[in-house]
């Protein structure tokens, strides 16, 4: 489970960013937004917008959730414990490693189809 530890210092140090992906997520938002009403409201003059600012508008409100994830959700696992607790705060704190670990291999997963979502939407 070398994977948790890999991720809680990953967290631990893009900690510090997390607020300024606030702000691009907000960017990323507007962008996104506005080229979604944009061309409703230039149908009605005949002017064609091109789409490719919404895809990537789209792809960096996916990356900034990511990153979010990672940040708030891998920062507090739970530690090992030593044999002086009791059985059950063991077995319980196993349990609770073992659901960060399949969020942990889920994490992975969804990086994995996030990039290659954004490879086939930005044709790379």
């Amino acid at each position: 489970m070398n994977v948790l530890v890999l991720f809680e210092t990953i967290a631990r140090k893009i900690k510090p960013y997390q607020k300024v992906s606030y702000f691009f997520a907000v960017i990323f938002i507007t962008v996104f937004v506005i080229v979604q009403i944009l061309p409703v409201q230039a149908a009605f003059i005949g002017f064609d917008v091109n789409n490719d600012y919404g895809k990537l508008g789209l792809l960096g409100c996916i990356w900034l959730l990511l990153f979010n994830m990672i940040t708030t959700v891998f920062i507090d696992t739970p530690k090992i414990t030593t044999k002086s607790d009791s059985v059950f705060t063991r077995f319980k704190l196993k349990v609770k490693r073992f659901f960060y670990f399949l969020l942990a291999v889920f994490f992975l997963v969804l990086t994995i189809i996030i990039l290659y979502l954004s490879m086939r939407l930005l044709r790379v």
